[in-house]
């Protein structure tokens, strides 16, 4: 499995780098709103996205979300160092990435990709994910950080990322509204 795996994520490397639409899910509410539009060229999620949406590539950070999660034969998935295991790739960065989101991009970024719109990254109004009843903690997380946002604005420099929100993001990146990301996907 694990040469498989090794293989696979080679081949990955050299596929999409084109103009093509790419898009990092994060599991934040504004998220649901756009689950529906087709697919696109390349796609990572983060955590359970699977429930509501198929992706080339899920990034899960967290033992116990791993062991929650059943990938589709068509995805790739990955995790951090500590958490090998076997089905998944491992995610080596120089740069230390803090969650799923953050991995997601950096993911995003090892595949060379280029112009990724980010969905459903909603740190600023709060921390709540759609997935939060398949977690089993008691509390949700803080996921704004400064460290999660120089993170994100790093990679934004290296691969120009899009957030896609209609509320203010406050990291420096680019961002359009849902409306503007429609129209760019022609729905």
């Amino acid at each position: 499995m694990g040469h498989r795996c090794q293989l696979d994520c080679a081949l990955v490397r050299h596929q999409h780098l084109n103009n093509s639409m790419n898009i990092a899910w994060f599991n934040g509410p504004s998220s649901e709103a756009l689950h529906w539009i087709p697919p696109q060229e390349l796609e990572i999620g983060c955590n359970f996205i699977q429930k509501d949406r198929g992706v080339h590539h899920v990034c899960a950070y967290d033992r116990p979300v791993m062991e929650r999660i059943s990938p589709k034969p068509s995805t790739q998935c990955w995790t951090r160092p500590a958490m090998r295991s076997p089905g998944w790739c491992v995610l080596h960065s120089a740069k230390e990435y803090f969650c799923s989101g953050t991995m997601a991009v950096g993911l995003a970024r090892e595949l060379a990709l280029r112009d990724v719109y980010v969905i459903g990254c909603d740190w600023d109004r709060n921390n709540i994910s759609i997935y939060d009843h398949l977690y089993g903690r008691t509390r949700q997380p803080k996921k704004k950080s400064i460290p999660r946002r120089r993170y994100i604005e790093q990679v934004h420099r290296d691969i120009g990322l899009v957030f896609v929100s209609d509320h203010r993001i406050d990291m420096q990146v680019d961002q359009i509204s849902h409306k503007e990301f429609l129209r760019k996907i022609n729905c």
